[in-house]
Parts: structure tokens; sequence; C-alpha cells
């Protein structure tokens, strides 16, 4: 970026810088203005080089410096000889001289607003809210192409010049969630601590502090911290700032995905979502509301999802995320798989590792249990091992439960068991609960398929009692066919019926079991699962064991 001078050893630069002595004073300009220029153009160099001496600038006011081997230079393109030479010229001005020199390429560029916002940043020594505007506007366009390294650039550059402290802090952190998303914990830890040495109001003290909880979604905050992000979210919203405070809602809803905070911590995030000036059909606000109230939205949030579903792959890699986290949360196990497969591309080229093994997981999860566990074995590793590299040890234990469940799937009951011991050891201590859920599923399919029908019903059971830390909300109802089949199994249908029945009382109507979980011996390995009849429990729960893979299978939570 415009500004940028790496750093050379005192041999290379006095090498270099030798050559420039003796130039003729215009030639020295021009070759200041195309070092810093950042383009091969002959004519961006010659226009901003004019403008500085007043004069038309000729292409043979370069020729002094290709004849001493600095340049190459042809009829529309003028190309350093080393990569570290554009460093060195840089080096050897002055302060005045670099300064003049961007200002007139920023006065040449008006046609490209994004490197002549760079150069006019660079040549502003103190604070002006203009440029810091115009910066802003840079950050957005990277941001919304992919250069989500660009964004923190132009934000953080955007932040030294503001004007007033409110104004920078916004900045610092809008950049610091970037690095968030982009799994770079480092720069959003430094961004973080750049904010919070400014003499903040307590609502954005309070951000900085949600903001870094990020990498591991809350999980070790008091859980009664979700109310407080739900007032926060308002006060945001209150104050005219809608985008931050929809950012804000999400990362309380994830920590409704990840602990229990209650019923009314929830309809409080509720009640905020639905007074945000947002369309509810907004992604973000369909997904916000699913993970928060999976039930009782569940089904307006799949038709929203449903009619969102023609859209995928032409709108951005972080909405088919939020889509695809959504339909996590009602069950629509093909609409799951299908956007997060969509995302996963977006994101890895666009850097935003911090996202990525989220959308991994997902996709794997479905994939799964779609019956497709050849594809999602590869791909929960991936999330598993950029999950680590990003420093999100949660993601991590529950894209290697997910491995877990799918070892169990093929039969490998020992993977599978050393997997599982792996996630429940990250997730246990911290309570994190779709972990604990996925472990709890997997100890239950491996005794299933080992015959131990009485320890899978006891497995599964656990996911189902709010006391258990196991329990999530909406991951529940995706174990009652598995524990409907052991209850049968282990002669517990009096004790199943009781919680069908309590099942239909709480919203969960209809379970249709995930068909890779009753696939039969022959496609999952386990042995002591065929046959061909449905056990009726309940009008709404049935098992079917011979079941094949559909193209669609799923649960509607209402």
């Amino acid at each position: 970026m415009p500004g940028t001078v790496l750093p050379l050893s005192a041999r290379l630069e006095r090498a270099f810088t030798a050559r420039v002595t003796g130039l003729p004073a215009a030639a020295c300009t021009a070759l200041l203005v195309a070092a810093l220029g950042q383009s091969d153009s002959v004519a961006e160099t010659l226009a901003a080089t004019g403008l500085i001496l007043g004069a038309t600038a000729e292409p043979e006011i370069l020729a002094p410096a290709a004849e001493v081997r600095l340049i190459e230079l042809a009829i529309d393109t003028v190309t350093f000889r080393h990569p570290l030479m554009r460093s060195a010229i840089a080096a050897a001005s002055t302060f005045a001289e670099r300064r003049q020199a961007h200002l007139a390429l920023a006065e040449t560029l008006r046609e490209q607003p994004d490197r002549r916002a760079w150069h006019w940043a660079v040549a502003t020594p103190g604070t002006d809210e203009g440029v810091a505007a115009e910066l802003d506007s840079t950050a957005d366009r990277a941001r919304r192409r992919g250069g989500v390294a660009a964004a923190i650039a132009a934000l953080e550059q955007a932040a030294r010049l503001s004007e007033r402290q409110d104004s920078k802090a916004f900045r610092l952190l809008s950049a610091a969630e970037l690095a968030v998303e982009s799994g770079s914990r480092t720069t959003a830890e430094r961004l973080v601590r750049d904010a919070q040495v400014l003499d903040l109001p307590p609502r954005r003290r309070a951000t900085t502090a949600w903001l870094l909880s990020s990498f591991e979604d809350g999980v070790r905050e008091d859980i009664s911290r979700v109310p407080e992000l739900a007032e926060l979210a308002a006060s945001v919203a209150a104050d005219g700032e809608v985008e931050p405070a929809i950012r804000i809602l999400w990362g309380a809803a994830m920590r409704c995905f990840w602990s229990e905070p209650g019923p009314v911590a929830r309809r409080a995030l509720l009640e905020v979502a639905d007074r945000l000036p947002v369309p509810a059909d907004d992604p973000r606000m369909v997904a916000i509301t699913a993970y928060v109230a999976p039930f009782e939205r569940g089904d307006l949030a799949l038709v929203r999802l449903r009619a969102l579903a023609g859209a995928t792959g032409t709108t951005t890699p972080e909405i088919d995320r939020y889509l695809g986290s959504a339909a996590l949360q009602v069950g629509a196990f093909d609409l799951a798989a299908r956007f997060a497969t969509a995302a996963a591309p977006g994101l890895r080229a666009q850097g935003r590792l911090g996202l990525l093994p989220r959308a991994l997981a997902v996709q794997a999860w479905f994939q799964a249990r779609l019956g497709d566990v050849a594809t999602a074995l590869p791909v929960a590793a991936e999330a598993a091992k950029l999950a680590q590299e990003t420093w999100q040890p949660f993601m991590y234990g529950l894209a290697t439960a997910v491995q877990a469940e799918i070892a169990a799937l093929t039969g490998d009951h020992e993977r599978a068991t050393g997997l599982a011991n792996e996630a429940e050891r990250i997730a246990l201590p911290a309570g994190a609960r779709p972990v604990l859920a996925t472990v709890r599923l997997t100890r239950g399919l491996t005794a299933l398929g080992e015959e131990r029908f009485d320890d899978a019903f006891a497995a599964l059971s656990r996911m189902l009692d709010p006391a258990d830390p196991a329990y999530q909300l909406a991951l529940r109802a995706y174990c009652l066919a598995e524990l409907t089949e052991a209850a049968v199994r282990a002669g517990r249908t009096d004790a199943m019926r009781e919680i069908a029945d309590e099942g239909a009382s709480i919203g969960i109507a209809r379970v249709r079991p995930c068909p890779a979980h009753h696939r039969g011996p022959s496609q999952s390995g386990s042995t002591g699962r065929s046959g061909s009849g449905a056990v009726r429990l309940a009008p709404d729960t049935a098992v079917r064991r011979d079941r094949r893979p559909r193209p669609r299978d799923q649960r509607r939570a209402v």
C-alpha cells in the first residue's frame, strides 16, 4: 500500500541509492513518484510529476534512471529492476518530498477513489475527518470484494486521522471485528487495546469486551451477560448504529447456541431483534431468530430459508454462512449443507479464516446426516485444523465431535470413542453444549452399533435433560430417532412414550430421523441394526431402521 517502506540492509540501501546520485533533479522527482505510486503506469507517473514541476513531463524525463539500470522503461510502463528499489528510493527521500509526491498522485488519481484515499492519508500528518471518511468507503469496498486485510488497514489509517475519539474507537473496533473474522487474534487484540486506551463511553467499552470473546463465542463468560448484550444492542440501535447492533445480537444469539441462557434471556433477545428497523427476511435476522427461538420461530424460519435458497451462490459468502447456520438450528439438513457448501469457497478466497471452519463444520455435520460421510470426513478434518490455527478452541471441539460422529456412523467405534473423548476434554470444563451434545450422540450411536442398548438409551437421554451440560435446545431434537430405537431394543418403551409426550408438549411435534443414522449394517458398519418394521410409540414418533438416504431429510420445528 502507498507509504509502506520495506526495511533494507545498510549495504543494499547504499547500493541502490548510489545509482540515484548524480541523476537530474527532475528525474529524481519522477523516480520518487513512480516508486510511491505502486503502479507501473508511465501516464500516472508523468501526470503527477508534471503537477510537482509545474510543467508537462515527457517520458524522456525517466531516461536517465533507465540508463543507470534503475528501471526498465517502455511506451506505457515503468518497471523497477529490483523489488526493493521502490523502498530504497522512498527511504532516501525527505518527508517533504514524499508528501509532495503523494499529494500529486492523489490529485492525479481522481477516477480511482481507493488509491486516491490512500495517498491523501499518507500525505496527511495530522487529523482529517474528510480523508478518514474516504478511507471508510475504501474499507467498505475492500470488505465487499473480499479484501479483509486491505479493509483492516484502511480502517486503521482512518482511525489515525479521526478528529473525534468516538469515531476513532468505532473505526478501531470495526477493524478488530474484521480481524476476528479473518482469524487473526493477535491483530484483533492489538486493535482492541488501542481502542481501550481511549476515553470510551460505557457502551463502547462493553463492545470491546464482547469482541474478543467472539473467538470462544462467550463460552467462558457468565451466562447472565446475554441479557446485557441484548441491552447493548438496543442502545447501539437507538443511537442509529443498526449494523453494529445486528452484529452484537448475532454474538448474543451464538451464546444461545453454545450455552443455555434460559427463556427470559431468549425472549429479551427476540424483543430487541423484532424492534430493529431491518426487514424480517434479512438473512442475518433469520439466523438470529433461528438460534434464539428454534422451535417458537422454526416454521417461519423454514419458510424464509426456502425463499432465500434460490439466491444461494449469488449472495455473499457471509450471507450464505448466516443461512447455513439458521438451517442448522431448525434441522433443514439439505438447506444447511447447501448454504454452507456455497459459503466455504468464498470465505476461503477472502481470507476469512475465522469464519471458514464454522461453515465447514456445518457442511460436514449435515453431509453426514444426509448420508455422504465420505465427503463429510475431510471437510470436518479441515474445520478442526483451521479452528486450531485461528485460536477457536470450542469450534475445534465441535469439529472434532463431528468427526467422532462420522466415525461412529462408519462403524469405526474405537476412533469414534477416541475423538469423542478429545472433544469432551475440551468442552466439559467450560460447558460447551453443542460439543457435548454431539459427543453424547456419538456415544449413543457407538453403543447402538455394539448392541449395548441400555448404554445407548442412557447416553442419548442425557441430551434431553435440561440439567445436563449436553442439553442444547435445538440439537436435543436430533437424537430422538436414535433414542427411540435404543428404548425399543432395551425394553424402555414406557420411558420413551413419556419422552415423546413431553417433546410434543414443548413443540417438537415430529422428528424425522437422520438417514445416515439408519442405513442398516451394510452401510453404517454397525451390527444389529437391520430390520424393516417401524415401532410405533406415539402418533408423531416412529423409527424406520431400513431407511436409505433421501434428497431431503429434516425435523420440522414449530
